[in-house]
């Protein structure tokens, strides 16, 4: 099965991944095979569109997988994929040291902290922002759609 067939940039593999990892992941009841077939297929990824073919060379996929698995068990925090940048808020501060190794294999990303938006920030090396607008996040997840990787996030109730 071709599962990145009708994907033309990597933000659309992406979420295409992560769609039928649910669904063919072993621990959720699929095929281990199917499921290696998926990460091999996404990991050889290719986009279609000559516009997007600049991207392939800064596109690591086992750096933006490795880094998720790294995050997975942290406690109390949130993780979220916003396009294609890693989002990570709640309670942070006593895990925020395993935040910033979490990229330590990923040479080709960077993490931050977003005093702004309260929430650590994993995105490639060398973003530019192509407009002069201060999205908010709702537009932000309007816009590059979200993907809720981990709800362990506790809210106080004073």
């Amino acid at each position: 099965m071709d599962y990145f067939k009708d994907c033309q940039t990597f933000d659309e593999a992406k979420t295409a991944f992560r769609m039928h990892a649910h669904k063919t992941h072993p621990d959720r009841g699929g095929d281990s095979a199917d499921f290696i077939d998926l990460k091999n297929q996404f990991e050889n990824f290719d986009p279609v569109t000559l516009k997007y073919r600049t991207e392939r060379e800064n596109w690591k996929p086992t750096e933006f997988m490795g880094i998720i698995e790294r995050l997975l068990h942290l406690e109390n925090v949130r993780i979220q994929i916003l396009g294609a940048w890693i989002w990570i808020d709640g309670d942070t501060r006593p895990v925020s040291d395993q935040i910033k190794d979490a990229i330590k294999d990923a040479p080709s990303y960077v993490c931050n902290w977003n005093r702004k938006r309260v929430a650590w920030q994993i995105h490639q090396k060398g973003y530019r922002r192509r407009h002069r607008e201060d999205l908010t996040r709702e537009e932000i997840e309007a816009n590059y759609g979200v993907e809720n990787v981990k709800m362990k996030y506790r809210q106080k109730v004073a």
